[in-house]
């Protein structure tokens, strides 16, 4: 069983607004089509509490008066719905219980309400819309935690009636109390980002961020300790780190809100998991992330990305190079900047044209020093530079051609062991 309650919709007068939705309830609308016989199988039925009079219209005309008269109230009407399960079918009696019970956890006991029952769903429900407006003191309460009392009182009805919960219902009463339930984080699967999809699409490989939605994820929810946490992430190559009021997950070097992997993924739900955050084991080693194909990746496809992957990593010590560049050419400005003091050390006081001239040419001097350096690192890049590997497009295409071109020597081999073996017969 649920309680729902229904946003208001519209503008229009006090009156205005009362009138509309006590005709939609009890299916009284004035602007249906006269010859349409009007669906007499959707309200079981309709009834109305805190009147003087009998009819419909009177309780329309009461309820207006009573809002009329709290000018400072301009949202006099709160419109809630109660629905059972399917196989769930109130009495009338059960129903009348059911409303005294929400009025009662909404403290409205005492204000007008009119309701209907329709049976026009698979779910038997009743619409309830009640007059915020005290009939007496003329106040209307506030509404701030209005669906938590709500959800009491579902809680409450399904105790006394026997229906079944929900799932994840926020309240049950126990031992003759309405208490709050405390659900285990619901796991949720968010989608990749548009980026994380772009370079999926373009590696074939999984993206850190999917990595961290459908492994770390995982892997977080599974943990009952901080220790076990950090151990199970860092044995997949991932660790979880808190910064500030929040957290990082990092997979491999890539570093991802913790959020992004699920909201129950955050450090604040964490806390009321696992308590307050804990540090890492200093000695924990951290293994490697693994490349890993998107799911339900044509086998065309990896086929394409696999001889990709293996023909840029024939450029692998590129990286070992440049590296080795940086660091030539960071030792020869250290010495640069070494011979520089060397030279100009000294009193030279009085002899500021001499020094400036000595500068001179011991800038021009280095400057051609890193200008060789710098043309001899381009030159052994040059050397390691290979053609792009082609799109896949052009790779099918390609592979296409090459197919033939084995078809045709095939068959061209074929009929010349034919002729010669036709010569040798003759």
């Amino acid at each position: 069983m649920i309680a729902k309650k229904v946003k208001s919709s519209g503008g229009g007068s006090k009156s205005g607004k009362i009138s509309r939705l006590a005709d939609y309830i009890t299916d009284e609308q004035k602007d249906k089509d006269k010859h349409i016989d009007k669906d007499k199988n959707k309200i079981d039925y309709y009834g109305g509490r805190g009147f003087l009079c009998d009819d419909l219209n009177s309780w329309k005309a009461e309820m207006t008066a009573v809002a009329s008269d709290a000018p400072k109230c301009t949202n006099p009407i709160t419109h809630w719905v109660m629905s059972w399960q399917e196989h769930e079918r109130p009495t009338r009696d059960q129903l009348e219980e059911s409303i005294d019970i929400l009025l009662e956890e909404l403290g409205m006991t005492d204000h007008q309400a009119i309701y209907a029952a329709h049976q026009d769903t698979d779910n038997y429900h009743v619409h309830v819309m009640i007059n915020r407006v005290h009939p007496d003191t003329l106040k209307a309460p506030n509404n701030f935690r209005d669906v938590e009392l709500a959800h009491k009182a579902v809680a409450r009805i399904q105790h006394l009636q026997g229906w079944q919960p929900e799932q994840r219902a926020r309240y049950e009463v126990i031992e003759g109390q309405t208490k709050r339930l405390q659900h285990p984080p619901q796991a949720t699967k968010q989608p990749a980002g548009q980026i994380a999809q772009q370079i999926e699409s373009h590696q074939g490989v999984k993206s850190a961020e999917r990595v961290g939605i459908e492994t770390g994820a995982d892997l977080i929810r599974a943990a009952h300790t901080w220790r076990d946490l950090h151990q199970s992430l860092a044995d997949r190559g991932m660790r979880y780190e808190q910064y500030g009021t929040g957290a990082y997950l990092y997979v491999g070097d890539v570093k991802l809100k913790a959020s992004s992997a699920g909201r129950d993924c955050s450090l604040p739900q964490l806390k009321k998991r696992l308590g307050e955050y804990q540090q890492p084991l200093s000695n924990l080693n951290i293994a490697k992330v693994e490349s890993e194909y998107i799911n339900n990746l044509p086998p065309e496809r990896r086929e394409y990305f696999e001889q990709r992957t293996k023909y840029n990593n024939q450029g692998g010590s590129t990286i070992e190079i440049k590296d080795r560049q940086i660091e030539e050419m960071r030792k020869l400005q250290a010495d640069q900047q070494q011979r520089r003091e060397e030279i100009i050390k000294g009193d030279w006081r009085g002899k500021g044209a001499l020094l400036n001239a000595v500068r001179s040419a011991v800038g021009s001097e280095q400057a051609t020093e890193r200008e060789e350096l710098t043309s001899q690192h381009k030159e052994e890049l040059e050397i390691l530079k290979v053609e792009p590997f082609p799109d896949f497009d052009q790779w099918q295409q390609q592979r296409l051609e090459v197919e033939q071109m084995e078809r045709v020597r095939v068959e061209q081999k074929r009929e010349s062991k034919q002729e010669r073996s036709h010569g040798l017969s003759m």
